[in-house]
């Protein structure tokens, strides 16, 4: 009995460990921040937001396919999965890249957006692992609903940011261009 006390107790400090060094227990801080503008090679999506990863990856083996190398991914998604049905939840996914990239690719046959000057809200969270998107997302979601309601604003769309060479997982609420950004989509 004293042996099977002994393994769950193990167990649960190793999963309370790697949940800390994934920066789960730390809080979510909100700043208003003026997004920078930037370029992306990007693909729209619809279904359920799980299958973002995919998409992204088929974008970055485009990229790599013309010579061109990049490690920060983007996805903008325009729906609430608690309010839209899987099926139809739209987003637009891909590659960040800079401006001499960007010109590169015109008339290649991929799809380039540049993204505007934008205020928004920005939380950041730490990445350490794959499970570190799933984390982030559980925890960011949430304190933005709470922070925005008290703000009383409720932007219609995300941006998360993956820079894996920075180990960082970016999210911006805009608050302003939303029509501009929508429009990605269309």
């Amino acid at each position: 009995m004293e042996l099977i006390f002994l393994f769950f107790g193990s167990f649960g400090a190793v999963v309370i460990l790697f949940l800390a060094y994934s920066g789960f227990f730390k809080p979510v801080l909100f700043t208003k921040v003026e997004r920078t503008p930037f370029y992306a090679a990007f693909t729209k999506a619809q279904g359920d937001y799980k299958d973002i990863p995919h998409k992204q990856i088929e974008v970055f083996n485009a990229l790599q396919n013309k010579g061109i190398e990049s490690n920060v991914s983007f996805g903008i998604y325009y729906d609430d999965p608690k309010k839209v049905a899987k099926e139809q939840l739209r987003a637009v996914c891909g590659v960040i890249i800079d401006e001499a990239q960007a010109k590169a690719l015109e008339g290649s046959g991929i799809e380039l957006l540049s993204f505007p000057k934008t205020q928004s809200y920005k939380a950041g969270f730490v990445y350490k692992s794959g499970l570190s998107i799933m984390l982030a997302i559980i925890k960011v979601y949430p304190a933005f609903k709470k922070f925005a309601k008290r703000l009383g604003v409720e932007p219609r769309m995300t941006l998360e940011i993956y820079d894996f060479p920075n180990k960082q997982i970016e999210f911006y609420f805009p608050l302003e261009n939303e029509e501009a950004l929508s429009g990605f989509y269309a």
